[in-house]
């Protein structure tokens, strides 16, 4: 029951996340309020303050080095680190969220298979001793359960990898947005246009 009490803790974390960004946004608007008596007092532009490069008490945001690792991604060791610690290799790849939902979703897994194993383990000895029948069904249906369990989790496991690997893999891809630009030709309706220099 362990793995079952640490994978809804890392479910409830995941939850506990998104409306933790809400309340941060709803902070920043309370925030809001008081800025314009901060902005006289401090000498600083009458707007929002998330529109400032500085930080809320007006110092330069700090400058912080990027190691090695962070730079340029191993996609074998996001894998192999994904195989070894549940979730270990989205933390590699700084994608906190996914290794909440991995490491919840595989330690669910793992609690189960050891859960449903403890109770195979229980109605063998039971049938073994008595020969009921009724202990006999509850003992293949927890090791079909078991069984059940430990696909799905490897299965999880593979996936978690494989997400590893791609991630690391398009760590340095382009995400910026495409030089589209969208029109209105009298005449002629809407037209859409895209330049790219080679």
């Amino acid at each position: 029951m362990g793995g079952r009490w640490v994978g809804a803790f890392f479910f409830a974390l995941c939850g506990v996340v998104q409306p933790a960004v809400a309340d941060g946004a709803a902070s920043a608007a309370a925030a809001a309020d008081i800025a314009p008596q901060v902005a006289l007092d401090s000498g600083r532009p009458d707007v929002a303050p998330w529109l400032l490069p500085d930080d809320w008490f007006g110092r330069p945001p700090a400058k912080t080095r990027e190691r090695a690792w962070q730079q340029h991604k191993s996609a074998r060791v996001a894998m192999f680190s994904s195989f070894l610690v549940p979730g270990l290799g989205q933390l590699y790849n700084e994608r906190e969220f996914w290794a909440l939902v991995a490491a919840g979703t595989e330690f669910y897994f793992i609690g189960t298979m050891v859960a449903e194993q403890r109770q195979t383990n229980y109605w063998r000895e039971v049938v073994n001793a008595t020969g009921d029948e009724f202990a006999d069904v509850q003992f293949r249906l927890h090791r079909d359960n078991r069984t059940q369990a430990t696909w799905l989790f490897a299965l999880t496991a593979l996936l978690s990898g494989l997400q590893s690997y791609v991630d690391a893999h398009m760590s340095d891809f382009d995400d910026s947005p495409l030089p589209l630009r969208t029109t209105f030709l009298q005449g002629q309706g809407p037209a859409a246009e895209m330049r790219l220099k080679f």
